[in-house]
């Protein structure tokens, strides 16, 4: 199995963690999701205190928008020195389309002891 490591400092990745030990730096690795395939797989989300679990496909048409804010630095004289990049970011956007699962569940939410289940595509 290939080792992998920390995107912000490089120390190795605890894969039973969702953050480095060292840095505390969150990450997600979705490499073991082919979200080409198209097969169904369950996505389990924490929110707060609930957890969200469906059963998804995932949607192939990933976006990435990048955004870059910059100004340009000019000397006294009208003439151009540099440009200085402020905020750069990206926004990757990844879809998964809910399915009923083999008990025509569409999802189930979990607080504690409590469970919600909402139940067949018409009552959506």
């Amino acid at each position: 199995m290939e080792s992998r490591n920390c995107p912000n400092c490089g120390a190795p990745n605890d894969p039973h963690l969702n953050k480095c030990p060292y840095c505390g730096t969150s990450y997600f690795d979705f490499t073991s999701i082919d979200i080409a395939d198209g097969k169904p797989m369950f996505l389990k989300i924490k929110v707060g205190d609930r957890i969200i679990t469906q059963l998804v496909y995932p949607d192939p048409d990933i976006s990435i928008e990048c955004n870059v804010e910059s100004r340009d630095a000019i000397a006294h004289d009208g003439t151009f020195l540099t440009r200085v990049y402020t905020n750069v970011s990206c926004t990757t956007d990844i879809k998964f389309h809910s399915i009923p699962d083999e008990r025509n569940h569409i999802y189930t939410i979990e607080e504690g002891e409590r469970k919600w289940v909402q139940v067949g595509q018409g009552n959506v």
